[in-house]
C-alpha cells in the first residue's frame, strides 16, 4: 500500500514537472540522482545549445558518484575510476573563468521558491548548489521547476 501511494505521488510530480517520458529514462541511466536533482538537470539542458547540449549529456553520463553534503545545499558529481575523481574529460565547457554558473534555476512549492544554480569547474559539470536543503523536496508532492537563465 505504500510503494503505491509512493508510486502515484512520484508519477503525479513527474507529470507536473513536465519531465515525462525523458524524465523516466534520465532515472533509468542515472538512478544516483533524486527527482528535484533529475528535474534541475533537465532543465539546464533544455535551455542549453544543441553543441553544449551534447557536451552537458556526455559529462553527464560519466558521473558514477554523487555526493550530497549534510544540510542537503550542494550536490557534487564525480566520476570516480580506480578510486580517484577523473577529470579528463574529451569534451569540456569553453569557459573562460575556473569555476562558472551554467544556469539557475527556480523550484518552486507552496507558494515559495528555492534557487538553484549548475556549475562548471575547469570546463566540467560539478555542483548543483540549493537555495534550501533538498531532503524536504523527497516529502514534497507537489513542485515546478523553471529555467531561469542560461550562462553559456
Amino acid at each position: 500500500m505504500r510503494q503505491q501511494i509512493l508510486h502515484n505521488a512520484v508519477a503525479s510530480c513527474e507529470a507536473k514537472m513536465n519531465v515525462g517520458i525523458f524524465g523516466k529514462l534520465w532515472r533509468r541511466i542515472f538512478p544516483i540522482f533524486t527527482r528535484l536533482e533529475i528535474a534541475v538537470l533537465t532543465a539546464t539542458e533544455k535551455g542549453l545549445s544543441p553543441d553544449f547540449r551534447q557536451t552537458f549529456k556526455a559529462q553527464l553520463q560519466q558521473v558514477n558518484r554523487v555526493r550530497r553534503d549534510p544540510d542537503g545545499l550542494e550536490t557534487l558529481l564525480y566520476c570516480i575510476k580506480k578510486g580517484r575523481p577523473f577529470r579528463e574529460f574529451s569534451e569540456r565547457f569553453p569557459l573562460s573563468p575556473r569555476e562558472l554558473k551554467l544556469s539557475d534555476v527556480e523550484v518552486r512549492y507552496f507558494g515559495r521558491t528555492v534557487p538553484v544554480a549548475v556549475w562548471a569547474v575547469d570546463g566540467v559539470l560539478f555542483r548543483l548548489e540549493f537555495g534550501e536543503a533538498i531532503k524536504k523536496f523527497d516529502i514534497v508532492p507537489d513542485y515546478e521547476i523553471e529555467l531561469l537563465q542560461v550562462h553559456l
